[in-house]
């Protein structure tokens, strides 16, 4: 069997102990369990075997310190170590999707059961299988393998302590890229053949379960594999694998279709029926749990009951973690929220337990806290399949009396300031900064909320001679609102979700507004990437080779375009902190070829999901769409299949415009926006006219084939990005930092309007393209735009009216009128090649006139096209302007 036929999978090896759980007899008797161990460092094995019989055979001889991926890397071996310590130990990954990808090619569809998930109990294989092809009967025949879970069947002597479990399936498919989507759609009919319902959780949460977990399907998630270790007398007695079908054939996972419109609306009201029937218990377990919470809390924290209360509340139902909630560390005592805020140095990035359900499977390494995420500091939780919780302080207080409505709305503004979630943006709008580093106009709805979760307002009651808490007051919003450009609030220019580079060659790699750049840097990762401060010319050499990794099998037509895609993947990085970049367009000579994937691959590493647009019919709504992406906080505008010229004044005021001005739709004012965003374009074989020939990089990609959308790549380029974006982050910037540190300007000149891009990514590309051996040859970028000016069709027109005009008048400075005269009603003086001149210029424009061609004249004054150009002077008796041809160089 051909390497690319092979099943490929990953085994993993803990340098640290035992991966699968420890059974053992206490002294009562009684059966126990010790967690696993958390891989910490180990080492990663890509595997490639002919069938299902051969993992069979791995599955068997797995140690407990032993387990399996999915995903596979792309070494074929790789050290393992954690995220944090990654930049201490060169060529190692982590366990998490950056490193872990989706073969394109044959792999295994998990299918995992776990019997306290399902309503009714299934005894063998058999009968969980026959559940499963009754609602997708595709699977019928599929060459599958199936055992029991690794706690399953534990025995001491002739007595059976535990009996099955769980039970694993594992599906040869033949497109390890459609796991995921496949997995999503068994799941989803496994609802709709009624298979699905809700349970509630401790905390009276209700969580979708079904036959099988529909959480497992993640290339880097580790299937535990291998047998318990068993102290004797304990013993597991786990039967050999069961193989169905022929274990040397895949099965065509896109079989198993999506839901139909009817299903799925079956499906829904499947959940809907079966999450009503949930809730009085849910409630219960809810109470119950509050109750039971709220006087731990009290106690621990010597507050009241009702105060507890309420804290517990806001944990459950809005994720709001106050400071008087207590949380429990993987090591030490309990801490509260309060005492982890005023200590992130000890705290950012620790491990804990479930913050709701301390004692979730036992493990206190369950959920991390992020204090240094450039956002609000948060704890996140992968119990019952991952919640993300806000860590906040107590409310302040502020007291309500009448008069004050300024100095109320000063205190407010003082409190909001302390949040970091908050900042003006474009001329003065105030907008927030979510997780994900999502940017949301604050409305005046919004900032009641906002305020009210600040904010804990009270008003003298006379009669009962206290201070009550009352609402938001209702003109405050209204008033912080008007207040622009007096709130003192941080200014944003941009969102960035991984390091970048300011313009002095600076790198932000520490989450959080950064003021010289008014950027804010927000990292969901609690160990986002570092960049090597002054790397060796090796280094960038093996980063060079990483980022071009996911791109190495696109058919790019030479050097240039190889640059130009260097240069656009550097931008991508930088382009955040840049005041202008040039636009990138992806231009092949058919469909089909790869030009989009490009420019979402592009918008990925930007950190976007990618947005495809149809081209702007006209002008004013390319004006119109760049504003409104500019107002969402868009980093790319992705404009596909362009078929007409690429032209226009927006596109070019666009493209040289650090700040953009427009009105808003549906209001009465104009707004200026920071224009941080990059425009990708694509098209079959891409026509620039004009002036926005020096403002777009073209990089052309051929398949030199009828048929190239047949093409198949060994990984999905998008997907790799995505998951890979940290450390390809991390290698453009080592690229960029590798040429701050050793480069030389390598390209001549300096592209104007873009001065700092030039100086650093082009320089940067040209660099490359300098030193001896790089790991891809490109060439310098700005010679697309060279090339952009000697195509330009309307610089051909212009060349050819020059050269007619000098044909017919020679040195002799002329009105329009007397040349239009010349070409059309005498045209025995040469005017005949000045006609063919104008009527290109027209192209076919009936109206046009010697008024249009005047300002034709006016707008290409001083232009040089074959070393000529017009030049415009004003008659000093008639005051006519009069047009003369001149010679250059």
């Amino acid at each position: 069997m051909r390497s690319d036929d092979q099943i490929a999978f990953t085994r993993l090896t803990n340098d640290a102990g035992d991966l699968t759980k420890c059974y053992r007899l206490d002294d009562a008797g009684e059966l126990t369990s010790t967690t696993r161990a958390y891989l910490s460092r180990g080492r990663a094995e890509r595997l490639e075997v002919d069938g299902l019989d051969v993992v069979a055979n791995v599955i068997e001889a797995l140690d407990p310190n032993q387990a399996l991926t999915f995903g596979v890397t792309r070494e074929t071996q790789a050290t393992i170590v954690t995220k944090d310590a990654l930049h201490l130990h060169l060529g190692a990954i982590a366990r998490s999707r950056e490193f872990f990808a989706w073969r394109r090619g044959p792999a295994l569809l998990m299918l995992d059961y776990d019997a306290a998930h399902v309503a009714a109990r299934v005894e063998t294989g058999t009968q969980l299988r026959e559940l499963i092809y009754a609602a997708v009967p595709e699977l019928i025949g599929a060459p599958q393998m199936w055992g029991l879970s690794a706690s399953s069947e534990i025995y001491a002597g002739d007595v059976r302590l535990r009996g099955l479990t769980g039970l694993r399936g594992y599906v040869a498919v033949a497109d390890g890229c459609d796991i995921e989507r496949a997995g999503r759609a068994l799941y989803e009919r496994l609802w709709l053949a009624g298979h699905g319902r809700f349970v509630v959780s401790a905390a009276g949460t209700l969580l979708d379960r079904n036959l099988i977990d529909g959480a497992v399907w993640q290339p880097e998630r580790i299937d535990f594999a291998a047998g318990a270790r068993c102290v004797p007398p304990v013993e597991q007695r786990r039967p050999a694998p069961k193989l169905i079908g022929d274990p040397r054939v895949v099965f065509d996972s896109s079989r198993i279709a999506e839901l139909t419109a009817e299903e799925r609306e079956h499906v829904r009201r499947n959940r809907a029926q079966a999450r009503e029937a949930a809730e009085p218990e849910a409630r219960r377990a809810k109470e119950t749990y509050i109750d039971a919470e709220a006087k731990t809390v009290a106690e621990q924290r010597g507050i009241s009951v009702d105060f507890a209360r309420h804290i517990v509340t806001e944990a459950i139902n809005r994720s709001l973690l106050f400071a008087e909630y207590v949380l429990y560390p993987q090591d030490g005592e309990p801490v509260s929220v309060g005492e982890v805020l005023d200590d992130p140095t000890r705290w950012h990035g620790r491990r804990f337990a479930d913050p709701i359900e301390p004692t979730y499977r036992a493990d206190r390494r369950i959920a991390y806290i992020n204090l240094r995420s450039g956002g609000r500091p948060y704890l996140y939780s992968h119990a019952h399949g991952g919640r993300r919780f806000e860590l906040v302080r107590q409310p302040a207080t502020l007291r309500v009396q009448a008069g004050e409505q300024a100095r109320l709305a000063d205190e407010t503004i003082a409190v909001l300031r302390e949040r970091g979630d908050l900042f003006d943006h474009g001329g003065g709008a105030m907008v927030r900064v979510a997780a994900g580093g999502r940017v949301f106009p604050v409305t005046a709805m919004g900032l009641i909320d906002i305020v009210s979760q600040s904010v804990r307002f009270e008003r003298w009651q006379k009669t009962a001679a206290i201070w009550t808490v009352v609402d938001v007051p209702e003109k405050l919003p209204a008033i912080i609102l008007a207040r622009a450009g007096t709130r003192d609030l941080p200014v944003l220019n941009g969102v960035v979700t991984a390091p970048t580079m300011r313009a002095d060659g600076s790198v932000i790699d520490q989450p959080g507004y950064d003021a010289p750049t008014g950027l804010i840097y927000v990292a969901d990762d609690p160990s986002p990437v570092r960049v090597p401060a002054a790397p060796t010319i090796a280094q960038v050499n093996a980063a060079l080779a990483e980022l071009w990794q996911p791109f190495a099998q696109f058919p790019f037509d030479g050097d240039l375009s190889r640059g130009v895609m260097l240069a656009a993947l550097l931008t991508a990085v930088v382009r955040r902190a840049l005041p202008t970049a040039p636009a990138v367009a992806f231009d092949a000579p058919a469909a089909g070829t790869g030009k989009t994937l490009l420019a979402k691959c592009i918008a990925a590493l930007l950190g976007d999901e990618p947005q495809v647009m149809m081209p702007p019919r006209d002008d004013d709504e390319a004006r119109k769409t760049l504003f409104a992406a500019l107002r969402e906080g868009a980093g790319h505008i992705l404009w596909d299949n362009w078929v007409r010229p690429v032209e226009g004044a927006a596109v070019n005021a666009f493209l040289t415009a650090p700040v953009f001005r427009d009105r808003v739709l549906g209001v009465s004012e104009t707004s200026t926006l920071p224009n941080r965003a990059m425009l990708l374009l694509t098209g079959n074989n891409l026509r620039l006219v004009g002036d926005v020939c020096r403002r777009v990089l073209i990089c052309r990609i051929d398949a030199k084939t009828e048929v190239p959308y047949l093409r198949r790549f060994a990984f999905d380029p998008l997907a790799t990005v995505r998951d890979r974006r940290g450390p390809l982050v991390r290698a453009a910037l080592t690229i960029l930092r590798g040429y701050a540190t050793h480069g030389v300007r390598a390209g001549q000149g300096c592209v104007a309007s873009y001065e700092e891009w030039d100086e650093r990514v082009r320089q940067a590309v040209a660099w490359i393209a300098s030193i001896e051996t790089p790991a891809v040859r490109v060439a310098d970028p700005a010679t697309a735009l060279i090339e952009n000016n000697a195509a330009d069709p309307a610089k051909d027109t212009l060349a050819a009216l020059l050269d007619a005009w000098q044909a017919t008048f020679g040195n002799r400075a002329v009105a329009v009128g007397d040349a239009w005269r010349s070409a059309y009603d005498d045209p025995s003086e040469g005017g005949g090649v000045l006609r063919e001149a104008i009527d290109a210029i027209a192209d076919g424009d009936r109206g046009f006139s010697p008024k249009r061609l005047g300002m034709f004249l006016a707008r290409h004054a001083g232009q040089i096209a074959g070393r000529l150009r017009f030049n415009g002077m004003r008659n000093a008796r008639t005051k006519q302007r009069l047009w003369r041809v001149e010679v250059c160089g």
